[in-house]
Protein backbone atom coordinates (compact mmCIF):
# COMPACT_ATOMS: atom_id res chain seq x y z
CA UNK A 1 0.00 0.00 0.00
CA UNK A 2 0.85 3.41 -0.89
CA UNK A 3 0.56 6.40 1.92
CA UNK A 4 0.12 10.01 1.06
CA UNK A 5 3.66 11.97 1.40
CA UNK A 6 3.35 14.12 4.61
CA UNK A 7 5.62 17.11 4.71
CA UNK A 8 5.53 19.64 7.96
CA UNK A 9 8.28 21.74 8.94
CA UNK A 10 9.50 24.72 11.01
CA UNK A 11 10.42 27.78 9.69
CA UNK A 12 13.54 28.38 11.54
CA UNK A 13 13.49 32.24 13.71
CA UNK A 14 9.65 32.09 13.45
CA UNK A 15 6.52 30.80 15.40
CA UNK A 16 4.95 29.21 11.77
CA UNK A 17 4.74 25.99 10.14
CA UNK A 18 4.90 24.79 6.20
CA UNK A 19 3.16 22.11 5.47
CA UNK A 20 0.96 20.02 2.16
CA UNK A 21 -2.13 19.03 1.58
CA UNK A 22 -2.67 15.03 2.08
CA UNK A 23 -5.65 14.86 0.41
CA UNK A 24 -6.14 13.48 -2.96
CA UNK A 25 -8.88 15.82 -4.07
CA UNK A 26 -7.29 18.95 -2.51
CA UNK A 27 -4.43 18.34 -4.34
CA UNK A 28 -6.00 17.86 -7.77
CA UNK A 29 -8.44 21.04 -7.08
CA UNK A 30 -5.41 23.18 -6.82
CA UNK A 31 -2.49 24.54 -8.48
CA UNK A 32 0.75 23.47 -6.19
CA UNK A 33 0.97 25.00 -3.68
CA UNK A 34 1.46 24.58 0.87
CA UNK A 35 0.20 26.20 4.10
CA UNK A 36 1.73 28.34 6.72
CA UNK A 37 -0.32 27.47 10.05
CA UNK A 38 0.63 28.79 13.46
CA UNK A 39 0.86 25.28 14.72
CA UNK A 40 -2.79 25.07 15.06
CA UNK A 41 -4.70 26.27 11.96
CA UNK A 42 -3.81 27.44 8.64
CA UNK A 43 -3.45 31.27 8.36
CA UNK A 44 -1.83 31.25 4.30
CA UNK A 45 -1.50 29.84 1.16
CA UNK A 46 1.60 29.84 -0.69
CA UNK A 47 1.83 28.75 -4.53
CA UNK A 48 4.70 26.69 -5.29
CA UNK A 49 5.47 28.14 -8.84
CA UNK A 50 5.98 31.26 -8.66
CA UNK A 51 6.71 30.82 -4.99
CA UNK A 52 4.37 33.89 -3.11
CA UNK A 53 1.32 34.12 -0.92
CA UNK A 54 -1.54 34.14 -2.35
CA UNK A 55 -2.92 36.78 -0.94
CA UNK A 56 -0.96 38.80 2.17
CA UNK A 57 -1.92 37.58 5.38
CA UNK A 58 -1.80 40.73 8.06
CA UNK A 59 -0.89 38.44 11.11
CA UNK A 60 2.24 37.90 9.34
CA UNK A 61 5.16 40.75 10.03
CA UNK A 62 7.23 41.40 6.74
CA UNK A 63 10.25 39.95 8.35
CA UNK A 64 8.80 36.31 8.83
CA UNK A 65 7.15 36.12 5.22
CA UNK A 66 10.22 36.77 4.01
CA UNK A 67 11.89 33.69 6.00
CA UNK A 68 8.74 31.77 4.81
CA UNK A 69 9.52 32.19 1.62
CA UNK A 70 13.04 31.49 1.97
CA UNK A 71 12.56 28.53 3.78
CA UNK A 72 9.87 26.84 0.88
CA UNK A 73 12.17 27.93 -2.16
CA UNK A 74 15.12 25.75 -0.06
CA UNK A 75 12.62 22.74 0.53
CA UNK A 76 10.79 23.42 -3.37
CA UNK A 77 12.10 19.77 -4.48
CA UNK A 78 10.52 17.83 -0.97
CA UNK A 79 7.18 20.30 -1.20
CA UNK A 80 6.58 18.93 -5.14
CA UNK A 81 7.03 16.02 -5.05
CA UNK A 82 5.12 15.47 -1.94
CA UNK A 83 2.37 17.74 -3.82
CA UNK A 84 2.29 15.13 -6.69
CA UNK A 85 2.38 12.14 -5.08
CA UNK A 86 -0.54 13.30 -2.95
CA UNK A 87 -2.34 13.94 -6.10
CA UNK A 88 -2.36 10.19 -6.75
CA UNK A 89 -2.04 8.36 -3.66
CA UNK A 90 -3.42 11.54 -1.01
CA UNK A 91 -6.74 10.77 0.84
CA UNK A 92 -9.91 10.59 -0.14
Amino acid sequence: MVYPEIVTFLVSGTKYYVEVDIAKDGCNREAPHCHVTDGKQRIAQVSLSPIEFNGMPAEIADKDRKRILEAISEQLPTLEYAYNHNRKYGTN
